[in-house]
């Protein structure tokens, strides 16, 4: 209950309702008695002014008839009876006599002389037949006590009548707000306060008189809204026992999700412990099985043997890259992967995409083409890493799919459906082709366009899913466009890039066009799709182009040239010519057109050229397939700008032959045997004998034995007695006391994993190498660490004729 201040405060309400309204009837009443007041004040002092007029009018021509006649009791008389009027209190008379001396005449009753009205009127007398004549001045003065005293009476008359007519209202409105209001409202407080879950059931009414229940009014509204909220109450209850019921079994739901979670979390890391594990164990003997390979390649071998070796290196391969695929979807789905953004070649990107699947389009018979269509940006900002590994999961999947015909990597530039610029990168092939069921399960994990138990293809599924997940994480889609069996598959996907800080041309674009713009070019190809691709680049770069299909088609074309009185400038052609040989033709060539055409032949990267076979020839230039547009540009600038000089024939060099780095001293810390014998294997092959340590105690103390240093040190990160990691940290620790530069300390590491690459150089190291080791893996280390920039002590190379 309310205690007793608190019910006073509530039955104040009539009190006030009572003051604001009295206090609003007075405020007007006052305002309404000043008013009248006011008016009739000013009504009074009119009559006033209207009396003093009518004397004027009534007395001044006596008066100055007095005055003309010089009777002076007669104007007294007059001046007296002026006096006699109600509320004058003085008259003044001002005149002249026969001397014409000043006179004057007052005549004054007590009085107040606060509030008083002033009038003076001239006296003038006027008779027939003589001009007005002005005698002197009478001079009236009125009181207002007169006028003031009325007022006052009137106000106290008002104010008495508006306090009865106050009190009585008072008492009116008094009785009716507690009979119509104030007693409802205590009976609906009275209630509420009394009101309990135990009592919702009571209803509340109110008892009021017979003629209120015909009209319905605002207390009727409450008491509908309390006996609602009651009704509502009651719901309420009995859904809040329903929500308590629910949330019991909500929490018991967290509880186990909480749990579910926690497993699942314990789970993952389980998992990428075993993912990072099972990478280390398997790396470990992959990296002798991959390096013996290499070592075994470069001894006296049969074809067959030869064979055999290429297949257990390509096998190897391809479980590092299961294994690769594995690692990068668990990175994607624990969301580990991040972004970069730096600036890198389009072009050379495609070209470097395409030399790596080089030997694998020659195994196929399969035409690989690739090309950046004209107009489209050469120089972007992006992940270079992340489009790399798409384009390759892409071109690698044309491959498995595609028997014959041709592979086709193009990118251009093009927009998004917001209209933002884009480059888009498209993989096209004439293999087995995909539905449209297919194609829209394609990019899922561990899917693949044939999941039957007798499909084809191997693989793991997970290569397009990465490649998805990876586009999307550089802002991008990817799709593929399905097609009819046996029509081939275009997979492609988009990457947005900032137009403002792409780079459309090259620094040697325009003397490249200077140089080629005008010249004639003979393409002579078996494959449609690359004669196009190579026709339409040279017509952007300005040169006059013709296509030939076979060496007849290529033959027909330069006697028609002939009879025109035109020659050609270069002729390219390429060495699996349909219907004819590629030699043949350049010979032919040669005769018809003279010593000022140049060509080039083209062929698989398997197939080696001599120098005198190609000057026999009358052949100028020989390129390795895949053949791209950068690459023929390159070269027919390079033989227009030496045109003029008897130079040999050009042959595209291969790969450094050899690899001399004898004079550095080189320190291997390895526990596993075999790969120590892979790590010398290679090491000697770039003629290099480096000490060998087994553990990161004895690499330590040779390190401290070695006055002079080491150049190099191969550290194994995991290792018994004293790991790789805490073995480089007591070498800096060393180093920097005994004042020496630091060595170049290169991790050797069966993991992959992004947290182990941090550490490796966290703890100071200054190179990852990822097992298994191969020789290239290890000349480029040798080159970042700028162990190979003098070619006359550590990298030595035959002297190339020329390159591309």
């Amino acid at each position: 209950m309310l205690d007793p201040c608190t019910k006073q405060h509530r039955r104040s309400l009539a009190i006030k309702l009572l003051v604001l309204v009295l206090l609003t009837t007075l405020t007007i009443a006052a305002v309404g008695g000043v008013i009248a007041v006011c008016l009739n004040f000013q009504q009074d002092r009119s009559m006033l002014e209207n009396r003093l007029d009518q004397i004027r009018a009534s007395a001044l021509p006596g008066m100055s008839s007095s005055l003309w006649n010089f009777d002076e009791e007669q104007l007294e008389l007059q001046v007296n009876s002026l006096l006699a009027v109600d509320d004058i209190t003085r008259i003044e008379v001002h005149w002249r006599d026969w001397n014409d001396e000043p006179r004057l005449l007052i005549r004054e009753e007590a009085h107040s002389e606060e509030d008083i009205v002033e009038r003076s009127y001239p006296l003038v007398y006027s008779a027939p037949g003589l001009a007005p004549q002005t005698l002197g001045d009478l001079t009236l003065y009125a009181s207002l006590d007169s006028i003031y005293q009325l007022a006052s009476y009137r106000t106290h008359l008002m104010v008495l009548l508006q306090v009865i007519q106050t009190l009585l209202l008072a008492v009116l409105l008094l009785w009716l707000v507690r009979h119509l209001l104030t007693r409802h409202l205590e009976s609906i407080a009275d209630y509420a306060n009394h009101l309990t879950l135990n009592n919702l059931d009571q209803a509340l009414q109110l008892k009021r008189g017979a003629s209120s229940t015909n009209a319905w009014d605002e207390l009727d509204d409450v008491v509908q809204a309390f006996n609602h909220m009651r009704t509502t109450m009651l719901e309420d209850l009995a859904t809040r026992q329903e929500m308590a019921e629910a949330l019991r079994a909500e929490k018991q739901a967290k509880l186990e999700s909480r749990r579910q979670k926690s497993a699942a979390e314990a789970a993952n890391q389980a998992k990428s412990l075993f993912l990072a594990t099972m990478s280390h164990e398997i790396r470990t003997p992959m990296n002798g099985v991959i390096g013996m390979v290499e070592l075994l390649r470069d001894t006296s071998l049969s074809e067959t043997q030869r064979h055999y070796l290429n297949v257990i290196h390509r096998s190897g391969i391809s479980l590092l890259d299961i294994i690769n695929d594995v690692l990068d979807y668990s990175k994607i789905e624990a969301g580990k992967l991040t972004v970069e953004n730096s600036e890198y070649h389009v072009e050379t990107l495609l070209d470097d995409c395409a030399q790596l699947f080089g030997v694998r389009a020659n195994d196929k018979g399969v035409e690989l083409i690739s090309c950046l269509q004209p107009g489209a940006p050469k120089r972007v900002r992006g992940d270079i890493t992340r489009v790399r590994q798409v384009l390759i999961n892409l071109i690698g999947n044309a491959f498995k799919f595609t028997e014959r015909g041709q592979i086709v990597v193009r990118a251009c530039q093009s927009a998004t459906a917001a209209g933002e610029p884009c480059l888009t990168f498209s993989v096209a092939d004439t293999g087995i082709g995909i539905s449209q069921e297919s194609a829209e399960a394609i990019f899922d994990s561990f899917n693949q366009a044939d999941n039957s138990t007798t499909r084809k293809y191997g693989g793991t599924g997970l290569g397009l899913a990465i490649s998805k997940s990876l586009v999307e994480l550089m802002g991008g889609e990817i799709g593929v466009d399905a097609s009819p069996p046996g029509g081939g598959a275009r997979f492609w996907f988009r990457v947005p890039f900032d137009p403002t800080t792409a780079h459309f041309q090259d620094a040697g674009d325009d003397n490249d066009r200077r140089v080629l713009s005008g010249k004639r070019l003979l393409l002579a190809a078996r494959n449609p799709v690359l004669l196009a691709t190579l026709d339409r680049h040279a017509r952007d770069w300005g040169m006059d182009v013709h296509c030939a299909a076979n060496q007849i088609s290529a033959q027909r074309t330069v006697e028609v040239s002939r009879s025109q009185g035109h020659n050609f400038d270069y002729l390219v052609v390429d060495y699996d010519l349909a219907s004819g040989d590629a030699f043949s033709l350049t010979q032919y060539f040669a005769k018809a057109a003279g010593n000022d055409c140049q060509s080039v032949v083209f062929a698989r990267n398997d197939l080696e050229f001599s120098p005198s076979l190609l000057a026999r020839n009358h052949v100028e230039a020989s390129l390795r397939k895949p053949l791209t547009p950068r690459r023929l540009r390159r070269q027919l600038v390079a033989l227009a700008v030496g045109g003029e000089h008897n130079v040999a024939p050009q042959v595209e060099a291969a790969a450094p032959l050899s690899v001399d780095i004898s004079g550095l001293n080189i320190l291997v810390a390895e526990d596993n045997s075999v790969n120590r014998m892979v790590i010398q294997g290679l090491l000697a092959k770039a003629q290099a004998a480096p000490d060998i340590v087994i553990n990161g105690l004895e690499a330590v103390a040779a390190v401290k034995a070695r006055a002079t240093g080491y150049d190099l040190i191969l550290m194994d990160c995991e290792m018994p007695e004293l790991d790789g990691f805490d073995a480089t940290r007591r070498i800096r620790d060393f180093e920097r006391q005994q004042g020496r530069d630091a060595t170049p300390i290169v991790a050797l590491t069966a993991h992959a994993l992004e947290e182990h690459r941090e550490a490796v150089f966290a703890c100071g190291m200054d190179y990852y190498l990822s097992k298994p080791m191969t020789f290239e893996n290890l000349t480029d280390m040798l080159q970042n660490l700028g162990l190979m920039v003098s070619p006359h002590r550590y990298f030595k190379t035959p002297t190339a004729v020329g390159s591309a």
